[in-house]
């Protein structure tokens, strides 16, 4: 959680390039909620994404992911994918549940995602100075 937002951000983008799409920071500034697009480039199921990455050490509010299904419509993206270092509410994953094109990642799922496509183990540690929430300037 030491990590600069925005590296976790590359962080991201570059574990996607690994699982094989090519994928594109956003400005950091009125980039919508949307920190990276990635996209699917095959013949027959080309796929666009929006890819939001929330550094936070509380569960990330449904808002979040009402905001994403929003997104998804606005950049006429296939999916939205909602990454996050800690968890979501239970209202985040009833949305979810009730929507295919939105997919929620939580940090155990992270780690599991970066372990499988990088091969590095990695942990993530709360520090007590830390805000609540990594906020973008």
């Amino acid at each position: 959680m030491d990590l600069p937002w925005p590296a976790f951000e590359t962080l991201i983008r570059d574990l996607f390039n690994k699982i094989g799409f090519d994928t594109y920071l956003t400005r950091p500034s009125r980039d919508g909620g949307v920190d990276c697009f990635a996209f699917l480039q095959q013949a027959v199921v080309g796929m666009k994404m929006v890819i939001s990455a929330k550094q936070y050490s509380i569960k990330v509010p449904v808002e979040a992911v009402r905001d994403l299904a929003g997104t998804i419509d606005l950049e006429r993206a296939g999916k939205g994918i909602l990454v996050t270092t800690s968890d979501f509410t239970p209202a985040g994953y009833r949305i979810m549940e009730s929507n295919p094109r939105i997919e929620l990642i939580n940090g155990q799922g992270l780690l599991a995602l970066i372990k499988k496509h990088t091969g590095q183990q990695m942990k993530i540690e709360f520090t007590r100075s830390q805000p609540r929430r990594a906020a973008k300037p």
